[in-house]
């Protein structure tokens, strides 16, 4: 019973130090990258997007054919439209995808390794990465589309560890999703969702519990495009 009280609380300090790093890791981000919020100027490439989201109305951000998904333009108009800034109001996204990803990625690294040790290593190259940092002060979808991705991979890994029905259906779910907020996200759930079926097919599996939401997840894809 004593060895059993000691493990419970060698977990329970183990948590508490995991999320106490990661907030330092946050804190750490945000003290780095924010002195590049609310510039004078935006980058020139990042000007379009300013010009669109402040000219076009809701309805014809929806049907636009921009270089970027149309969820992200939504959402960069609607802080536009809360935020009395012309700049920052245009960066506060990206940036908070940026901070977001911090713990996301952590949890990942503990759901695939079941140490918290490869949680924050991850976490720790996640907030030192020149890329993130850059693209977390741009008006660009690249943070949104990382913060998807590693969501999508989590939500896969969760499923393939619980093997739970109602896991996997939602994940399909989140998957449709994700097609309007990230186009890199097609690439990456197309493979997650598929896989599973491929595989329990050559396994000799059943796979009529999860083949439902495949198919559906593959022809909102199909439509989508």
């Amino acid at each position: 019973l004593k060895i059993q009280m000691i493990i419970k609380n060698i977990t329970t300090l183990n948590k508490i130090v995991f999320w106490l790093a990661i907030s330092f890791y946050v804190l750490v981000a945000y003290v780095m990258r924010q002195s590049g919020l609310n510039p004078n100027s935006l980058w020139l490439d990042d000007q379009w997007v300013a010009t669109l989201i402040k000219s076009e109305s809701w309805i014809d951000i929806l049907t636009i054919q921009a270089p970027v998904s149309v969820g992200f333009l939504i959402i960069i108009k609607f802080f536009h439209l809360i935020i009395n800034d012309p700049e920052l109001s245009l960066q506060i996204f990206p940036f908070l995808c940026g901070l977001i990803q911090i713990p996301i990625i952590a949890i990942l690294g503990k759901q695939l390794t079941n140490k918290y040790s490869i949680g924050l290593i991850m976490a720790f190259f996640l907030v030192f990465s020149p890329e993130i940092s850059t693209y977390s002060l741009r008006v660009k979808s690249y943070t949104l589309d990382s913060l998807i991705t590693i969501c999508l991979i989590l939500a896969q890994v969760s499923w393939l560890k619980n093997n739970k029905f109602i896991q996997y259906s939602r994940f399909c779910i989140f998957s449709s999703l994700a097609l309007f907020f990230s186009f890199t996200s097609v690439l990456v759930s197309f493979i997650l969702v598929n896989l599973p079926v491929v595989m329990n097919y050559i396994k000799g599996k059943n796979t009529k519990n999860i083949i439902t939401y495949t198919i559906g997840y593959n022809i909102f894809l199909f439509l989508f495009y």
